[in-house]
């Protein structure tokens, strides 16, 4: 993760290739609470959705590894007989073409695709000033331009959350996925954000 020293710099974190797939990872050990289940395939796709929301914004090269975009679920352990075990750590995946047809799968792929479209086209996503606070299970990134400001916020909790976006400045406020425009009146006030958002 990046260095939380007073010098911001750029970040290179991602899926690593030596590292458990975050999807297996939420369909086998995820957590739950109620209804809300990171073990549920639907779930843990939107999981997939917030990870990337934070990923990918981050100024700095990323990587998305093998078919990470559509919720890539196979162990990075997997063998070709259907095993799991660390000796297979290099072994030929299975290729999963069909996860473009799943529905949810293909939410995630739109998710990554218009962010990496906004990230190409708009300069703030290469700026060095910027800020993470990944301490808690509500997190927050901001980015900063003289001319722009980008906060991204997204709650990694199981249950809803309040908490303070740090807006940088009060006014109207763009909500990339939602399309709607937020009146900050008040850039320390707390939001309510819902489970997995």
């Amino acid at each position: 993760f990046p260095s939380h020293d007073s010098q911001p710099r750029l970040v290179s974190y991602g899926e690593s290739h030596d590292e458990e797939r975050i999807m297996y990872k939420n369909l086998n050990y995820g957590n739950s609470n109620g209804s809300y289940d990171i073990q549920n395939l639907n779930t843990a796709l939107k999981r997939q959705e917030l990870a990337h929301t934070f990923l990918i914004p981050i100024p700095g090269p990323k990587m998305i590894w093998e078919f990470g975009e559509l919720g890539y679920d196979y162990s990075i352990n997997y063998c070709q007989d259907g095993t799991i075990n660390p000796d297979c750590r290099t072994s030929a995946k299975p290729v999963r073409w069909d996860y473009r047809d799943v529905e949810e799968r293909y939410k995630v792929y739109k998710v990554v695709s218009a962010l990496n479209e906004i990230k190409k086209s708009n300069p703030i996503f290469s700026t060095t000033d910027f800020d993470i606070d990944l301490a808690g299970m509500g997190e927050r990134l901001h980015l900063n331009t003289a001319d722009l400001k980008a906060t991204i916020v997204g709650n990694f909790n199981v249950i809803p959350i309040d908490m303070v976006p740090g807006f940088q400045h009060t006014g109207a406020w763009y909500d990339f996925f939602g399309g709607n425009t937020i009146d900050v009146t008040d850039a320390n006030a707390a939001m309510n954000i819902v489970t997995g958002k």
